[in-house]
């Protein structure tokens, strides 16, 4: 179903993922992360997908194999030799959370020895909300380039508060078209109040969950249409929130309209990575339509097919008339759910 159009580009962590099933089955290790997820997505809808990453040193050999494989671009995703090796443990459990910290208790209660990688990581998201200094992880203003990224789409996946504050000024100087983040929940809280404001001003969208928006306005008891447009006031065009059922939740500042956008009522494998494939198939579906409601849905179709397996490369692998039918077939519904 890929069409040729101006280029998305997909901005966060590629980490080296050891991912336990809901069985307690321990995968073998790969470098996924937020932006694996993301951009196997977006190729779902566009030829052009490029990573924007930072690696250690020594990377593992042919890391970029499956991305060349699926089409997405790696060249832009740099090794750091400062940068220390950077795992991650996800969990999925069986009441549909994920775990991502102390994983020794999860390796022996599956019977499975420890890897070495995991032996001194304690969660994913430390040092996430600093604001004082990059770390090699976070990926800079520097990294995006100096080429124009004329009419392109960026994806920035939730990661470092600094790469979210910095990178979009840079981007509209490269001539970007749109910029999408979902903001960390590490520094979605009320402590944070001046410094989320401040970045989202002048952002296309900015798409997250419920529980951080929530958290984000613990002080005062208010209900999300509220909540959304405030984040909206802070100068930002669209605000998506994903809500518990699944559905999305857009509100178009602009407009002054709210919409609720159903989610595809498909199987649900895991959760892991799908915030993420939600962000690629949006950034992709604003390219192709100029629609934040459309690119909900396509945004929706690529979540649903990552829900439905494990790994970045699960939606990816979908036969693209698949993603067509689901996208017809949630299109009927979001048109009558303006709210």
């Amino acid at each position: 179903m890929s069409s040729k159009a101006p280029p998305v580009f997909i901005i966060g962590r590629l980490r080296e993922e050891y991912l336990m099933t809901h069985e307690d089955k321990a995968l073998l290790p790969y470098i996924g992360g937020p932006a694996a997820y993301a951009a196997c997505a977006a190729r779902l809808w566009q030829t052009d997908v490029k990573l924007v990453s930072r690696l250690w040193e020594p990377v593992p050999r042919d890391w970029d194999r499956p991305f060349r494989a699926t089409g997405v671009g790696t060249e832009r995703v740099q090794t750091i030799p400062e940068a220390d090796r950077d795992p991650v443990f996800l969990h999925q459990t069986r009441e549909g959370d994920i775990l991502d910290h102390h994983p020794a208790a999860h390796y022996l209660r599956a019977g499975i020895k420890l890897p070495k990688a995991l032996i001194s990581y304690t969660s994913s998201r430390i040092g996430e909300n600093t604001t004082d200094r990059f770390t090699p992880h976070t990926i800079q203003p520097v990294d995006l380039g100096t080429g124009l990224l004329q009419d392109a789409g960026l994806y920035m996946c939730p990661g470092h508060y600094l790469t979210h504050a910095t990178l979009p000024l840079r981007a509209r100087e490269l001539e970007a078209r749109y910029i999408a983040v979902s903001p960390s929940p590490s520094y979605m809280n009320p402590a944070f109040h001046d410094e989320v404001a401040a970045m989202i001003q002048g952002l296309d969208a900015v798409l997250l969950d419920e529980a951080s928006c929530r958290r984000f306005f613990q002080r005062e008891a208010i209900d999300l249409p509220i909540m959304m447009e405030t984040l909206g006031s802070f100068g930002a065009h669209f605000i998506i929130i994903t809500c518990q059922d699944g559905q999305k939740r857009l509100w178009n500042h602009a407009q002054g309209s709210h919409w609720a956008i159903p989610a595809y009522p498909g199987h649900t494998v895991t959760s892991i990575g799908t915030q993420e494939a939600f962000g690629g198939g949006f950034i992709a579906g604003m390219l192709r339509t100029d629609d934040p409601v459309e690119a909900c849905l396509y945004g929706n179709v690529t979540e649903s097919l990552a829900r439905e397996g494990y790994g970045p490369w699960y939606a990816a692998d979908a036969h693209p008339d698949l993603a067509a039918l689901r996208l017809a077939a949630l299109r009927e519904t979001a048109a009558r759910s303006r709210l």
